[in-house]
């Protein structure tokens, strides 16, 4: 780095500076060291920070051998060099600093302690007033040129931190598996959008952009368009930080269309608090809504079915002492909620024990069969419980099964024995002989 065509004063002619530098290293360099590191902690210089584990004489001495360096270019009349070494120590971070941590106060500050430190042994140094005067121009000039270097510097690094940063953004952006986008919402068009834009829809980025303002009435799903229209009238309302979704269907390249969910926040509004732009990410979520559809629809297949049957499936977790059933299941037990203990409760108390003993054998044998009468809501039932265990290291950690209402069997069941028994009865009474003849094997029932 060339920085002698940049001084105000030649940093390689300077007249008074050197000689005051030269009385400074070798009758106050210690003074002077002190000095500075009083002035710094006086002001409480950030760059103390680095020095924050040393003891106060190791701080001393890592000011002195700074003070020593620069005195020692500033007596040889080698300014210009100083300033460069400097920069190139900064540059390739082999200071005794984290270049990377170093602020913009830093600079100003590291001046202002130098020049009064330079002030502070001026008057007992020289006592004639033009050459003081010459000699603080000589300081300044030089203080000038070493804030200037490092500033210029200190931009550098920031703009290859923004540079960096920026790369590391879009590299996220592009790899991404969705489309990144900001939107216009006055303008209707897309200020920005990911690579993945195109692999999403199959269109180049040149035919989305020909689209403009017409891009997603376009190709969005007729049906969603009108949901479409009021979610964008409530995102008016969206406050800074939050976070809005929307799912629909948009059309590719191969006219199929593919179902996508976006998630949204505010990016940036006008003076009068408006919103200006959007930002977002597009996933598309065809093959999960899909799969959720068939979920939801295998789901009231299998609640009608176990209405129909009357029949209700659990999950008993062993370990957590809590249950998970279907709704059908509830409905059973005449409750809105199902607990262990409030279920084991409404077993009959002439089936309690037995209930009872059954699930805990299961836990044993791995399955379970029990039947009981149960006060669904005040109502008596007569239920039917089968049951596996699902074991992990050999321990069950939870029961799975189904809940049958079987009371109308049992109803149907007893009115056929009460009707065979009324019928056995007429048949003992009558004085005639009744018989059942099976004509095909020709025999008597």
């Amino acid at each position: 780095m060339n920085l002698k065509g940049k001084t105000i004063l030649p940093l390689s002619n300077l007249q008074y500076l050197p000689p005051f530098a030269e009385y400074l290293h070798t009758q106050k360099l210690q003074a002077f060291a002190e000095a500075q590191l009083r002035i710094a902690q006086e002001i409480n210089l950030p760059l103390l920070q680095f020095f924050a584990k040393l003891s106060p004489s190791q701080k001393l001495q890592a000011m002195s051998e700074q003070a020593q360096t620069m005195l020692t270019y500033l007596r040889q009349n080698r300014a210009g060099e100083h300033i460069e070494m400097l920069i190139e120590g900064w540059q390739k971070n082999t200071l005794q600093l984290d270049r990377d941590n170093i602020t913009a106060e830093d600079i100003t500050l590291v001046a202002y302690m130098r020049k009064k430190s330079f002030l502070q042994f001026l008057p007992a140094y020289c006592t004639d007033v033009d050459t003081a005067i010459k000699i603080v121009n000589e300081i300044d000039a030089f203080l000038l040129m070493v804030q200037t270097a490092t500033a210029n510097f200190y931009i550098t690094l920031l703009k290859k931190r923004i540079e960096d940063h920026a790369f590391f953004i879009e590299q996220i952006s592009n790899t991404t598996p969705g489309l990144i986008y900001v939107y216009d919402v006055i303008n209707h068009k897309d200020l920005y959008a990911n690579l993945t834009a195109s692999k999403y829809l199959g269109y180049e980025p040149e035919e989305l952009n020909a689209m403009g303002a017409d891009l997603v009435p376009k190709l969005i799903h007729p049906d969603d368009l009108p949901t479409l229209k009021q979610y964008e009238a409530d995102f008016e309302t969206t406050a800074n930080g939050e976070i809005r979704s929307f799912k629909y269907r948009m059309r590719n390249y191969a006219g199929e269309y593919r179902w996508l969910q976006t998630f949204e926040t505010v990016f940036k509004r006008n003076q009068e608090n408006k919103i200006t732009e959007k930002i977002g990410i597009a996933i598309d979520v065809h093959q999960q809504k899909i799969t959720a559809d068939e979920l939801a629809k295998s789901e009231a297949e299998l609640t009608e079915a176990q209405a129909i049957a009357r029949l209700g499936s659990f999950t008993w977790y062993l370990k957590e002492k809590r249950m998970k059933c279907s709704a059908q299941t509830l409905q059973i037990l005449g409750s809105e909620v199902f607990e262990i203990d409030s279920f084991f409760n409404n077993i009959h108390a002439d089936d309690r024990a037995r209930a009872k003993t059954s699930f805990q054998k299961a836990l044993e044998t791995g399955t379970c069969e029990c039947e009981y009468r149960y006060n669904a809501g005040g109502r008596e039932k007569i239920l039917l419980t089968r049951a596996v265990v699902v074991y992990e290291n050999r321990e069950p950690v939870l029961l799975r099964g189904t809940i049958a209402d079987v009371s109308d069997q049992h109803l149907l069941i007893k009115k056929v024995k009460e009707q065979q028994h009324f019928i056995e009865q007429i048949a003992d009474a009558s004085p005639t002989i009744l018989y059942l003849f099976d004509v095909e094997r020709q025999s008597i029932v």
